[in-house]
């Protein structure tokens, strides 16, 4: 699921950057493609809490990397759809932040 969401993005991204999509294009690809099938994991992983104890950690760091990452797209969204540079700006820090996750 996390390659295919990746994948869904940079194949979005690719098209917008070599004009194949308009900013509104492109924030449709992402809410259609990426963010319904990782916010749909995400909701299963938080159905499985609580976990045992040697889990925990483990688990905290993936749901907070998955959040990050999900915040991260639909600020890229948002940006692209409201030419909004300073969300394109946050987005690329929570993907960082996300990276740090990871």
């Amino acid at each position: 699921m996390e390659k295919d969401a990746v994948d869904a993005f940079n194949s979005a991204l690719g098209k917008a950057r070599k004009d194949e999509l308009s900013n509104s294009g492109f924030a449709d690809e992402i809410e259609r493609d990426v963010l319904p099938p990782w916010r749909a994991a995400r909701e299963r992983i938080i159905a499985l809490q609580p976990v045992p104890d040697a889990y925990r950690t483990r688990g905290d760091l993936l749901l907070e990397y998955m959040r990050l990452r999900q915040e991260a797209w639909e600020l890229h969204g948002q940006g692209a759809r409201e030419s909004n540079l300073q969300k394109i700006q946050e987005a690329a820090e929570k993907q960082k932040l996300a990276q740090e996750a990871a």
